[in-house]
């Protein structure tokens, strides 16, 4: 790793834009990892974004208790709760210990039965043994933070006080952090990338947790997270058939229909599109029409939505003796159910298999306490997924413009933004409307490709709207000015970034954009937690 080349020489600034190049024709190597190692204690970035949570919300300004747990990935029921193995939640059997602490916490808030109470959250009397055994292992484990909703004053008599009940439970990836720290350690030009789980109407549901990436993910050569909603996704790839070592960058738009899954006990599945380049046992068709009673499918939350013009929950119904479905969220089956009408994870898929004996023998693994792990490929390209993201929308492809406007409408991006009522839930990033995309002035990054294959990131600063100072702040660009930029640049193809409060860019681990995000407090920048850091080497 040479640290010590001058990546300086490679940026630029224009108007409100600052733009980094990075030569991949040279010894350049791209990629991303997670901004915090395992082995750091996650609490105070759960009490960072615990406080934030505490103030933002619907409830605003009014403050609230948080309770956030860490969750990790990859734990099975049958190791961790072996006692309490068969779990269900809407009937669907849980496999993983993340998915059912995070079903039994959550229904304890929203009955009220964690109250605040010092120096440990209190689980009231009225809670079952289950969530108590839960709630305990927890909470002395030291996963768990408690924001009390507002902070007691030295010089107050103390008076005894009705207890207080938590009103948010957060699951939190312990993986996510802050850039500016992993940028100013690595010493590397430093970005965020794509989308990932923040709001909570986002991780409601047992299967997500705040910072799990939306969509398709790739570190370090594995794909830990498919492709659930068509999107653009930048990929940093390498083919196997060339003796350099050289990797080459390429925005493609990729959905479950590209993906190839082998799943425990050796049963491979693949996407009608991805099945084109192999010959697996089961050919999946995406959200396939209810009258054609598909016996293998995928299924996510789009299901039915082109034509009824609403998300779906649940699966189609089918019988038990008809198929097997399989919940599965980032790389991890994390439940299973015999018959249709399996709940949809909001930032997952469903998998449905025929009843057969091949299928029922996974079923079985699963409760012997086999391991649920997920292995994931893009058939299609022909090389070794380096990194991955799942981005957008596209802006430049071979050279022109996209209307990103018809993109969207049309769905060829696939973006559905949440309404305030009940009828419409949304995919995630489910703020993200047209609007914020395409016209709104906000800080904005975005990456392109030239013709010589060489990765340009350009960024323009922005400001909150409520807490913007004029002559201080800057409001930020439209998306046609990030365009304009690209072009000026000799970008052929390129797709915005996570725009708003995450985006970001260092440079010898000083940050070029002032955070957008300020929490309200005008004047003082925050800077938001995000799970990712994309980052080049030379």
């Amino acid at each position: 790793m040479r640290t010590n080349f001058n990546w300086r020489e490679q940026l630029t600034r224009n108007s409100e834009f600052w733009s980094l190049r990075i030569p991949l024709q040279g010894s350049a190597r791209v990629g991303q990892n997670y901004v915090t190692p395992g082995e750091i204690d996650p609490r105070p970035m759960m009490a960072s974004m615990g406080a934030e949570l505490s103030q933002f919300g619907r409830q605003a300004p009014a403050l609230r208790p948080v309770f956030v747990v860490a969750m990790p990935r990859k734990r099975l029921m049958a190791e961790e709760y072996e006692d309490f193995f068969g779990l269900t939640y809407k009937d669907v059997t849980l496999v993983s210990a993340s998915a059912a602490e995070t079903m039994l916490l959550q229904a304890a808030v929203r009955n009220g039965l964690v109250q605040v109470a010092s120096p440990r959250p209190h689980l009231s009397p009225a809670a079952d043994r289950v969530t108590r055994h839960v709630f305990d292992r927890v909470v002395s484990g030291k996963r768990s933070v408690l924001l009390p909703g507002g902070r007691n004053d030295f010089r107050n008599v103390e008076a005894p006080k009705p207890p207080k009940e938590v009103s948010l439970f957060v699951p939190f990836d312990p993986r996510s952090g802050l850039l500016s720290q992993r940028a100013k350690q690595q010493r590397l030009p430093t970005w965020n990338g794509g989308y990932f789980v923040w709001l909570e109407e986002e991780f409601d549901e047992p299967f997500s947790s705040a910072g799990d990436p939306i969509g398709l993910n790739a570190v370090a050569g594995l794909i830990d997270s498919p492709p659930i909603y068509q999107r653009t996704a930048l990929v940093i790839s390498h083919d196997p058939m060339e003796q350099s070592e050289r990797a080459e960058a390429s925005l493609q738009l990729l959905s479950l229909r590209n993906l190839g899954l082998e799943l425990p006990c050796n049963i491979r599945v693949s996407g009608d599109l991805a099945s084109r380049y192999s010959e697996p046992p089961f050919v999946a068709e995406l959200n396939p029409d209810e009258r054609q009673r598909t016996r293998t499918a995928f299924f996510n939350r789009l299901n039915g939505y082109r034509r009824h013009g609403s998300t779906a929950s649940h699966t189609p119904s089918a019988a038990e003796d008809e198929c097997l479905e399989f919940l599965i969220v980032r790389d991890e089956i994390v439940g299973f159910h015999r018959g249709g009408n399996s709940p949809i994870p909001l930032n997952g898929f469903v998998v449905r298999l025929p009843n057969e004996s091949t299928v029922e023998q996974l079923v079985q693994h699963l409760l012997a306490g086999g391991h649920a792990n997920v292995s994931y490929s893009l058939p299609h390209l022909g090389s070794r997924v380096l990194a991955a993201a799942q981005i957008g929308p596209r802006l430049l492809s071979e050279g022109s413009r996209r209307d990103v406007r018809l993109d969207l409408e049309e769905l060829l991006e696939e973006y559905v933004p949440g309404d305030d009522g009940p009828f419409e839930r949304g995919i995630p990033p489910i703020a993200l409307t047209s609007y914020r995309q395409l016209d709104d002035r906000r800080a904005r990054i975005g990456v392109g490709i030239t013709e010589s294959g060489d990765i340009v990131i350009t960024a323009a600063e922005g400001c909150e709207p409520r807490s913007f100072i004029p002559e201080e702040d800057c409001l930020g660009v439209t998306t046609e000015e990030l365009v304009r930029e690209l072009e000026r640049l000799g970008c052929v193809d390129a797709a915005a970034l996570d725009s708003g409060g995450a985006a970001a860019l260092y440079v010898d681990g000083t940050g070029l954009l002032r955070p957008a995000d300020r929490n309200d407090v005008p004047g003082v920048p925050a800077e938001r937690i995000v799970p990712l850091a994309w980052s080049a080497d030379y």
